[in-house]
């Protein structure tokens, strides 16, 4: 289970920098326990920080950066790329091997500018 922080926390000056705060145990705990008060007396056995990337309009950016040929970018999954993982590497390896992958990805397109997608994701989105 993990924990956000608010957007004001701290940032590392190098996102390999990030570390799980001092208040981490209490607000994991808290968070469990509403959600499963069996174990609210759990051990916590290891913690860990990570990155939370996202793109400016909150959708994840799937191809060759505009401009510099051999930068292909599979970034800006805001917390979702572990469950999107097998999907992506299979339409990232279909692509980088010349293949059209199963799925369209050219919406997710890396772009400087903000892109009009459709999809219902990132702040205030209705599943």
């Amino acid at each position: 289970m993990g924990v956000a922080y608010p957007a004001e926390s701290a940032q590392p000056a190098h996102p390999l920098a990030a570390r799980v705060g001092d208040d981490a145990e209490p607000r994991l705990r808290r968070a469990l326990t509403a959600a499963l008060p069996a174990m609210a007396t759990a051990d916590v056995v290891s913690t860990i920080a990570g990155v939370y990337d996202v793109s400016q309009d909150w959708h994840p950016m799937l191809g060759p950066w505009p401009g510099r040929d051999g930068l292909y970018l599979a970034v800006g999954f805001s917390g979702h790329g572990l469950k999107l993982a097998p999907a992506v590497g299979e339409a990232v390896a279909d692509e980088l091997a010349g293949q059209k992958p199963d799925i369209d990805i050219t919406p997710l397109r890396p772009s400087e500018a903000p892109r009009p997608l459709r999809f219902a994701y990132g702040p205030g989105a209705r599943a």
